[in-house]
């Protein structure tokens, strides 16, 4: 029997992968480093929601089932490298974790990770890479604008 297609999974995919890409506008000034644990904190969320829809989707759709090809071949070898040694070092815990003020441990590589699985995954042709793309140049310029605007004491 043939699954049906569920396109809400794929818009919600798609719309956590098109979401994350705003991490770079967060500041949360509560927290102690607010300009990198906000980003990581938020990007970690919404890859966590989105691997979780995409999981689901993949089961029922072997078309989105991964496939990794050379470089995914290569990040897969990366990050076991990165896991033995987060293991084998002086402080796995911290290799593990890392500080909470850049939050680039082994656990946000497995999400990085993860979020490439999805990418490559669920966006197959350049029309579908498009709204990344449009996204994306906005933050960029939005991004470039809030630093001008800072060079002038505007906040």
């Amino acid at each position: 029997m043939r699954a049906k297609h569920n396109p809400f999974l794929l818009s919600l995919v798609r719309a956590c992968v098109l979401l994350s890409l705003f991490a770079p506008l967060l500041v949360w000034n509560d927290l102690f480093y607010a300009y990198d644990s906000t980003k990581s904190f938020f990007l970690m969320g919404v890859i966590e929601v989105c691997v979780l829809s995409y999981l689901w989707l993949a089961a029922f759709h072997p078309r989105y089932r991964p496939r990794l090809d050379t470089v995914g071949k290569a990040l897969l070898s990366f990050l076991c490298v990165l896991v033995v040694a987060s293991l084998v070092g002086v402080d796995p815990s911290y290799s593990f974790w890392s500080g909470i003020d850049h939050v680039t441990g082994l656990i946000m590589w497995v999400h990085v990770f993860l979020f490439f699985v999805v990418l490559t995954s669920v966006f197959g042709t350049v029309r579908e890479w498009n709204p990344i793309i449009i996204v994306m140049s906005v933050v960029a310029v939005s991004v470039a604008i809030i630093q001008v605007l800072s060079l002038f004491g505007i906040e």
